[in-house]
This record gives C-alpha cells, sequence and structure tokens, in this order.
C-alpha cells in the first residue's frame, strides 16, 4: 500500500512502514518474517485477502502463506519434485489457487489450493526461459495462455501472423526471432517488451487466442534499443522497465 512495501533478504521477508513525512524518516519502521530456512526467492500479495505467499530457493522448497498484520502462517506447503521458486502469483479471480514457477531446466508449473496446500496440478513449461505475468507465458515469436479447468491446466499458443517482409531463408528467419521478456494484458490486447528493445500488441487475442500478427506502438517506432525486462499497463500509460 501507500505506507508499507516488501522485500526479501536472505531467508527473511521484510514489510517496511514508510513515515507520513518523507521516506527517510528515522521514524521509518519495519516488520520481519523469519519463518524460511532458506532465501526468500518469490512474494505475492492478494489484497483482498491480506494474504503474502513466500517461497524459498532449493530442492523441494517451501511455500509459505500468512497474514500481512500479524504475520501468522496460515498454510504451509511442502514442496515435492520440484528446484527452488523464481515467481508465485494468487488466482486473480478470487479461487483459492496459488501459481507456482520453479528455476529448474523445464520451468515446472505448479498449481497448489491455498487453503489445503495440496497440488492441483503440474506441468512442464519449456526448455527455454521463460517470463510469466499471471497465467500467460511468452517466449521466442509467441504469447501461450494457460487455463485452470476442472483441476487441469490448459494452454493455447498464439504465434503471430507472418508479416509481408517475413524472410523465407533459415538463417533469416533466426535473425527475424522476437525473442520476447515480458508481457501485460490490457483488455483484450496483449503487450510484449522484447530483448531487442521493442514494445509490441496484439490484439484482440484474450480469451480467443487466434493468430494476430505484432505490431509496434506508433509512439515507440522501432523500439528503445536495450532489452524491456518488465512492462505494466494502464488505461492511458504503458510503463517499461
Amino acid at each position: 500500500n501507500q505506507k508499507e512495501f516488501m522485500y526479501a533478504t536472505g531467508a527473511m521477508v521484510i514489510i517496511q512502514k514508510l513515515s507520513e513525512n518523507q521516506a527517510r524518516s528515522e521514524q521509518s519502521s519495519q516488520r520481519i518474517f523469519d519463518k524460511h530456512s532458506n532465501d526468500v526467492t518469490a512474494l505475492s500479495f492478494k489484497k483482498s485477502t491480506n494474504l503474502i505467499a513466500s517461497g524459498d530457493i532449493g530442492n523441494n522448497p517451501t511455500i509459505l502463506i500468512w497474514e500481512a498484520n500479524s504475520m501468522a502462517v496460515i498454510t504451509e506447503i511442502k514442496t515435492q519434485g520440484i528446484m527452488g521458486l523464481s515467481l508465485l502469483e494468487f488466482s486473480p479471480d478470487g479461487s483459492n489457487y496459488l501459481f507456482a514457477l520453479s528455476i529448474d531446466p523445464k520451468n515446472t508449473i505448479s498449481i497448489f489450493n491455498c487453503l489445503s496446500g495440496a497440488l492441483a496440478h503440474r506441468v512442464t513449461g519449456d526448455t527455454c526461459k521463460i517470463h510469466m505475468t499471471d497465467f500467460i507465458t511468452v517466449g521466442i515469436n509467441h504469447v501461450k495462455m494457460w487455463r485452470i479447468d476442472s483441476n487441469q491446466l490448459k494452454s493455447m499458443k498464439c504465434k503471430p501472423n507472418k508479416t509481408e517482409n517475413q524472410k523465407s531463408s533459415e538463417d533469416q528467419k533466426k535473425s527475424m526471432d522476437l525473442k520476447i521478456l515480458c508481457c501485460a494484458v490490457k483488455g483484450k490486447d496483449v503487450i510484449v517488451g522484447t530483448a531487442e528493445g521493442q514494445v509490441l500488441q496484439m490484439k484482440n487475442i484474450v480469451g480467443q487466442m487466434q493468430p494476430s500478427t505484432f505490431m509496434p506502438l506508433p509512439d515507440l517506432g522501432n523500439g528503445l534499443g536495450w532489452g524491456i525486462e518488465a512492462i505494466s499497463v494502464t488505461s492511458d500509460n504503458v510503463f517499461i522497465n
């Protein structure tokens, strides 16, 4: 919120409270969550329930779901068969699911029940490095949407249509590959950021996942010239890092 923020350092999660006067005031205080035994590598906050999920590194990492104010642990999940966690995300539709992405070579995706800690479903991702936003994965030349349907994790991959400038030789095709690092959803459109610094938009694919051409945002022209690691959108603006 506007008065507190959280971050991980080592095996601890710090909730930092800022004074109302200024961020660097000596009156600033912090609360420490220290229930992990290994370094914390993933965090997620669910505002509607004031719950935090934290996950650590190592084989068979632990996920703890705890209340932000009291810091009382609600659910402890002892994972099996995966390596350390790189991302946690509560289900955005209000259901009691927690999404977890691990750092093993196949980027294993696990879905846990937040209340019981039971594993609802698990599927391997891709051997290539992938970046996640909610239940969307992005990679080379594609956007993939994941859904939970009757405790089954399903996916649909959307590849862009070939443009008139698409080159024919294999070497030329490789040079045309879009290495997508991050994405954000705006209505039914998906906006992506690439390793080459491009910000591109695929229109009307959320819920449809039909082939769609990647189109550059007009204000950014041919790109920024450096890789885009994070992207967020509002109704009026696109924020990139």
